[in-house]
């Protein structure tokens, strides 16, 4: 549990999870980690425990891409999610090293406002990963190891179960361009993981669809791996409960009323 991305608050558990995250991180990329389980199990939680808490911020440098509150109907808002647009002719390096002297994450892209016209211009993805590897690349040039989080929770998958849903239900995995740009995309990270070594990724989301979906149409085979974060068995749920109760209510709950809870 916690709040969302960029905020804290105390954490509870999952230490097992954490210490596996932090093993992958801490060696070299060469897979796409889907971070998994039932919505509200805690993922967005456990990946903002990690990039507070836990990560050495002299390291490493995050980029996390929020993908389950945005509206994705074209290419330019695709492009709006991946990049944040500066004015002024600073190098991205320079700006985004100006921005890790308060924080390791950084949501989207910095990018020049003239070359992110020349990116929407274009609208091929050719441009925009070569855009991207340019920035990562120059990242390692200073030392620290780019990781990317692309949070998508459960908004792909239900666009196919349900064809009468609405139109502002479909979003990304949806959207055409020279193919669906979704696979283009993980075929990207393919290449940021085990082509290159370049990049950590993780994508957290609650669909099993989606994963399914991305794993057969981009061809994902021995180019991914799985990180289970489940709810609770009932003896944490218990324990949970008491934190909670002593962190908001600042008192106990009786074991009745747990049982309740439960």
């Amino acid at each position: 549990m916690g709040e969302k991305i960029g905020e804290t608050m105390k954490f509870f558990n999952r230490e097992k999870e954490i210490k596996e995250i932090l093993s992958i991180i801490e060696s070299e990329p060469n897979l796409i980690y889907f971070i998994y389980g039932s919505i509200n199990s805690g993922k967005t939680a456990l990946i903002n425990e990690i990039i507070n808490n836990r990560l050495d911020k002299d390291k490493y440098v995050v980029f996390y891409f929020d993908l389950r509150e945005i509206f994705i109907s074209r290419y330019d808002d695709f492009i709006e999610v991946l990049f944040e647009e500066y004015e002024g002719d600073k190098k991205p390096i320079e700006v985004i090293k100006g921005l890790l002297k308060d924080t390791p994450l950084l949501f989207g892209i910095p990018t020049p406002k003239n070359t992110l016209e020349e990116l929407l211009k274009k609208k091929t993805t050719k441009n925009v990963f070569r855009y991207i590897t340019n920035v990562l690349m120059e990242i390692k040039k200073e030392g620290k190891q780019p990781i990317i989080i692309i949070d998508v929770l459960e908004t792909f998958g239900f666009q196919n179960l349900c064809r009468f849903a609405p139109k502002n239900l479909q979003k990304i995995g949806d959207l055409k361009l020279n193919g669906f740009l979704i696979y283009e995309l993980f075929n990207y990270f393919i290449d940021l993981t085990k082509e290159l070594h370049l990049c950590h990724v993780f994508c957290l989301s609650s669909d099993s669809l989606f994963i399914e979906r991305v794993y057969n149409e981009a061809m994902l085979d021995d180019r991914v791996d799985y990180i289970l974060v489940d709810d609770f068995d009932k003896e944490n749920a218990l324990k949970f409960m008491d934190f909670l109760s002593e962190e908001i209510l600042n008192k106990k709950l009786s074991d009745d009323e747990k049982e309740l809870i439960l």
